[in-house]
């Protein structure tokens, strides 16, 4: 099994239009027995996806959706269990999810300082994202967008 977590922009997506792509989502995901969590927050969406090889080609999928910029693979490890046993929609900031995932892959003994680095950076962007007024400053967007 595996686990990936990513988080990414989607600064033209709202809630209700949020809303609607979830519902859709939930239905495939739990047709192809991926679970997880996702977060969404003034344009910032953070998931966490656990399942069989099929998660690979679902991050790939995203990757290439153009309602995401900016995708930020923050961890993909390999799992003998789930930590999530459904599809939840969690009304929790997109950083806590980030945070959640190193958390996990760190239990399961693996630990890539990449993947770390680039989530800190990636915490500090979000940071100064949520301490601005909604759709945050072009700057906070911009140290978001260029962690790499």
């Amino acid at each position: 099994m595996r686990h990936i977590c990513y988080t990414s922009l989607a600064p033209a997506m709202d809630r209700s239009m949020f809303e609607a792509v979830m519902e859709a989502a939930c239905r495939r995901n739990r047709d192809r027995d991926i679970c997880g969590i996702i977060a969404f927050r003034d344009g910032v969406v953070t998931q966490i996806v656990e399942g069989d090889e099929r998660v690979d080609d679902l991050f790939e999928r995203i990757s290439s959706d153009t309602r995401h910029s900016n995708v930020l693979l923050v961890s993909r490890t390999r799992i003998s269990e789930r930590s999530f046993k459904t599809f939840r929609v969690g009304l929790m900031d997109p950083l806590d999810i980030a945070i959640q995932s190193i958390a996990i892959a760190r239990s399961k003994g693996i630990f890539d300082p990449a993947y770390v680095h680039r989530a800190h950076r990636f915490a500090g962007g979000l940071a100064a994202l949520s301490a601005t007024p909604r759709g945050g400053s072009g700057e906070a967007v911009a140290q978001v967008s260029a962690v790499r």
